[in-house]
């Protein structure tokens, strides 16, 4: 993970979870210099439309080991000039020296800190327990077409071969199928030793092999076979209070990345009047 790119996720999570509805929100996004021509990049990019009118607010995330200063400030508002921004909000995990701040209220910056804390009084979990399952042998397909073929490799409806990525997606579908008893028991046992399962795919009709004149055949069985087993770990929670120039308080939310897979982003755990919330927040990739 490049420098700061954590930082960039943080702020982008909490306003994916503070804004309004309607609003687009992506990270990072380029935007046109009206100067040079040329695509400039802004870490966190909020746009507001309306009947009329649209509102573009991009937010720099700046972690660094020392507090941002007042030539931050000016190449950030340079920057929001020349991109056609109508509002710019730093974001320092460090805060800001006291004239980059003055010269922030100046140049009509918003000012926002976003910093670590040990824990909040309203969380006492030390993080969210992640069961991962890990392929130990296999995937192994066993094709049975409806007539004898020599190649036994698999197509879609359109002819296109399916390839490792499209393949590992029917084996995570045949694991999501699985009877929620059989499922338990097999996840249960997986977590202490390795187990071997067959799946009989549901849909064989929606996949082919091909003859060797070309001919696609369809299928009347595919089973899958293969060994996994269950690796659990914790993901702690990372406290994050997120302030503004005046250290008022916006928002606190316990963060735990998960990045499993195809499945990236953050579970968010956050106090919600008098419940707590539990949410998980998409990342872009």
């Amino acid at each position: 993970m490049k420098p700061g790119l954590r930082l960039q996720q943080l702020v982008q999570t909490l306003e994916r979870l503070t804004a309004s509805s309607g609003v687009q929100i992506e990270s990072p996004k380029f935007l046109r210099d009206k100067d040079t021509g040329r695509l400039r990049e802004h870490d966190v990019v909020l746009t507001y439309r309306t009947h009329h009118h649209e509102i573009v607010v991009a937010l720099e995330c700046k972690d660094r080991s020392r507090k941002v200063g007042v030539p931050d400030i000016e190449a950030f508002k340079s920057k929001c000039n020349g991109t056609g921004v109508n509002r710019g909000v730093i974001v320092s995990s460090k805060g800001f020296t006291k004239t980059a701040l003055e010269k922030a209220y100046k140049k009509d910056l918003d000012c926002f800190k976003i910093e670590e804390i040990d824990q909040f009084d309203w969380c006492q979990a030390p993080g969210v327990e992640c069961r991962e399952r890990e392929v130990v042998d296999g995937p192994h397909f066993r094709v049975f077409p409806l007539e004898r073929v020599e190649d036994p490799g698999l197509y879609d409806v359109d002819g296109n071969h399916l390839d490792n990525d499209r393949l590992n997606d029917i084996v995570s579908n045949c694991f999501s199928n699985r009877a929620p008893e059989v499922a338990a028991a097999q996840d249960e046992a997986a977590s202490s030793s390795v187990v071997g399962v067959r799946f009989i795919d549901p849909k064989p009709s929606q996949l082919y092999v091909r003859n060797r004149d070309g001919t696609f055949i369809g299928l009347k069985r595919l089973e899958i076979l293969l060994q996994y087993r269950v690796k659990t770990s914790i993901i702690p929670f990372s406290f994050q209070k997120y302030s503004d120039r005046s250290d008022k308080e916006i928002y606190t939310a316990a963060f735990a990345p998960v990045n499993v897979g195809k499945l990236q982003g953050d579970i968010v755990l956050h106090k919600a009047e008098e419940h707590l919330e539990v949410l998980f927040v998409h990342r872009n990739q």
